[in-house]
């Protein structure tokens, strides 16, 4: 099948779905074909160029990845928050 050749496809969604996709559409200046079909190919590119697997347990691991990356970010901040606490009131109590 050539790559402009296009077949009429019906599918059901959430009308919410339907709602985020229209005004996604909006935003971007594209009818709401043309944002389902952009969605659609940046998907499985990312899905062949990355190895990305859209199942509900890749996107769990995924998720539990950038908590737990975030975990550790933010216990830095809390650590390095801390310290200058901790010199501040050093800095109060001499005064």
């Amino acid at each position: 099948m050539e790559e402009s050749a296009t077949v009429q496809f019906k599918i059901n969604i959430p009308v919410a779905l339907k709602d985020r996709l229209s005004e996604a559409a909006d935003r971007s200046g594209r009818s709401l074909t043309s944002e389902i079909i952009t969605r659609l190919q940046a998907s499985l590119s990312l899905a062949d160029d990355h190895g990305l697997d859209f199942t509900y347990e890749s996107f769990e691991e995924m998720m539990l990845n950038i908590v737990i990356s975030g975990t550790s970010e933010l216990e830095d901040k809390v650590h390095d928050l801390q310290v200058e606490v901790a010199a501040l009131r050093g800095a109060v109590s001499r005064r």
